[in-house]
């Protein structure tokens, strides 16, 4: 297996290098059980540049690669990191900043909303777990058993 970051919010693999297109694009349609027809009828993509693409005899455009993001509902900067076309992300970023931003936009302002109070609130969970008081480790202060 190629490395890469799983992204489990939406069950995307994103390369943390570039694996090949082609190799990527039969995995992701793979994980969704469809075939080239599902990803012509999901995509729009003919059948014919669907097939060139799996079998590298060509490389995929810009419309091409927009197409497979709306298709497998995903940030378009996957698909295009995934194609080579975008740099690789830099050691310590977020992989999935861009779903995030992504799935942001797809909301309606009322969403928008519910979904920013709900990470306020995770947060603010985080936050008081993090400054618990922590239980003295017991064990460390008994005498060795013998």
């Amino acid at each position: 297996m190629f490395p890469t970051c799983n992204l489990q919010l939406c069950n995307i693999d994103l390369p943390m290098v570039n694996i090949g297109f082609s190799y990527w694009l039969r995995e992701e349609m793979q994980k969704r059980d469809w075939t080239q027809a599902d990803l012509m009828r999901h995509s729009g993509i003919s059948n014919a540049q669907i097939s060139r693409v799996l079998n590298e005899s060509r490389e995929p455009g810009n419309d091409f690669l927009r197409a497979i993001a709306r298709a497998f509902k995903v940030s378009p900067e996957i698909v295009f990191r995934a194609a080579g076309v975008l740099p690789e992300l830099k050691k310590g970023e977020d992989p999935t900043q861009e779903q995030w931003n992504f799935i942001y936009t797809q909301l309606d302002q009322n969403k928008r909303q519910q979904l920013l109070q709900y990470a306020q609130y995770l947060a603010e969970e985080q936050a008081k777990y993090e400054a618990r008081p922590r239980r003295m480790d017991l064990a460390k202060d008994l005498p060795p058993v013998e």
